[in-house]
């Protein structure tokens, strides 16, 4: 009977139905009356006890289960981090990720020549500052004329005028839009511009079925699309090897024919374009050599300080 009561009493706390339950001995009589109710604890059971009565009396009583026994299950709130801690930190990149991100930089490209003449050359060696009977020996050859830069003079096709200093220590030469001024066999020569390079082709070209043009004023972009393209190379000028240029007193003379006050240009440089693409220009330069490339900028700058002179020949029209 003692061990009786403990099991019921332990199912009516599983079933929490102790309120209603009247607890009777084997005989129907209650064990004990309230004012016999003993004053001790109610008994308490392990868990481990609670599960194996619940075990051996299942099939005899309808016991739920207990709330308690799992814990509800509840959807797991995303962990952010808190507001004053620092964000959390990123986890690199793996290989494979960073494979499929990463672009290889564009292989440069070498530009392509649009156009080029072969323009046969001729360096300046053996003539200091002559680069312009050099550069229209190499125009003349293109077309099939045996002239050299000697020739130009020594056949009376170039002018020259010597530079002289008189009295009061001024200088006086020629004009070199008329004639080349000092040697060009001597490095304390200067050169010639446009207009004497002009008089000397038309004297060569007299009986042949060319003319010497003056292009003068045509930038060299114009100068490429309008006669590079088409087969023509251009006489140009611009500075040494593109160099600044430079305006001394010292190159200061008076022309004889005028009697105008006339300043030369240091660094002018004369030279044959060739051929072009888009960064550069290609020039049969006397000095650099065949094919030399100047970056197209600079050489429009240069070629603009120099007052934009060009000059080529053109054969009749058939």
């Amino acid at each position: 009977m003692k061990r009786i009561l403990p099991l019921i009493a332990a199912f009516a706390l599983l079933t929490g139905c102790t309120d209603d339950i009247t607890v009777t001995d084997a005989f129907g009589e209650q064990p004990f009356t309230e004012e016999e109710e003993p004053t001790t604890e109610e008994p308490t059971f392990s868990q481990e006890q609670l599960d194996d009565m619940k075990d051996r009396y299942s099939d005899k009583l309808d016991i739920p289960e207990r709330e308690d026994e799992t814990e509800p299950e509840t959807e797991a709130e995303p962990e952010t981090a808190p507001a004053d801690d620092p964000e959390p930190e990123t986890e690199p990149e793996t290989e494979e990720t960073t494979e499929e991100k990463f672009v290889p930089p564009p292989t440069p490209e070498i530009p392509e020549l649009i156009y080029y003449l072969d323009v046969p050359f001729t360096n300046q060696d053996d003539y200091p500052t002559g680069c312009e009977l050099v550069s229209t020996s190499m125009l003349l050859n293109f077309y099939g004329f045996e002239i050299s830069p000697s020739d130009l003079i020594e056949e009376g096709y170039m002018d020259v005028v010597e530079v002289t200093l008189d009295d009061d220590n001024v200088l006086h030469a020629g004009d070199p839009n008329e004639a080349f001024i000092g040697d060009p066999y001597d490095s304390h020569g200067y050169g010639c511009y446009s207009g004497a390079v002009l008089k000397a082709l038309n004297r060569v070209l007299e009986d042949e079925f060319y003319d010497a043009v003056n292009l003068t004023g045509l930038s060299l972009s114009d100068l490429c699309m309008e006669y590079i393209d088409y087969g023509t190379p251009v006489i140009i000028w611009a500075s040494l090897n593109m160099a600044e240029t430079e305006v001394k007193e010292e190159n200061t003379w008076i022309i004889d024919e005028t009697g105008e006050e006339f300043t030369w240009v240091s660094n002018e440089h004369c030279m044959v374009l060739v051929g072009y693409d888009d960064d550069f220009y290609y020039f049969q330069d006397p000095t650099a050599g065949s094919a030399t490339v100047y970056e197209r900028t600079l050489a429009e700058h240069r070629y603009e300080e120099l007052g934009r002179q060009a000059v080529a020949i053109s054969p009749w029209d058939e």
